[in-house]
């Protein structure tokens, strides 16, 4: 996969949103001019095509964490030099909770059928190939805290 080849989704734009201010800050487009130019379709299409050139080729090489949520899971990875680490938790009930259409909180370990899940591996591929991946496969970037969180329920 080229990774200039693709717009960034509404939830990868989501978590980059303080970065995007700031991009359009260093174009001199304030938010009122913002607000105004991304109603022509055309216009919003190119400030963001340049802002995920600039993702996939400057920042996510600096990205670490990733997560997922899902029907019955939420993964957070944490990219480190030759490994992955995960934390999550994982729901086996008969109906599992969609942790995407749910705000939950990591301490819900503990209740009945929830667990939670660690692991590691060694990567295969480079890290970049492996961050691409995972976003293609519906991951989002995370945070460290979130990382953190699930780390502290070990303690």
């Amino acid at each position: 996969m080229n990774s200039s080849s693709r717009l960034l989704t509404p939830n990868e734009l989501e978590s980059l949103e303080e970065v995007f201010k700031k991009y359009l800050s260093s174009l001199g487009i304030s938010a009122s001019e913002w607000e105004k130019q991304k109603g022509d379709p055309a216009y919003f299409e190119d400030r963001i095509r340049e802002f995920s050139d600039m993702v996939w080729q400057s920042i996510l090489p600096k990205i670490d964490h990733f997560e997922f949520l899902g029907n019955g899971v939420w993964m957070v990875l944490k990219i480190e030099d030759k490994n992955v680490r995960m934390v999550g938790l994982l729901d086996k009930n008969e109906v599992p909770i969609d942790f995407s259409a749910t705000k939950l909180d990591p301490t819900m370990l503990g209740k009945e059928n929830i667990f939670f899940i660690q692991d590691q591996k060694k990567l295969e591929v480079s890290s970049l190939s492996y961050k691409l991946d995972l976003l293609t496969k519906g991951y989002i970037i995370s945070s460290e805290e979130i990382f953190d969180r699930f780390l502290t329920i070990l303690v």
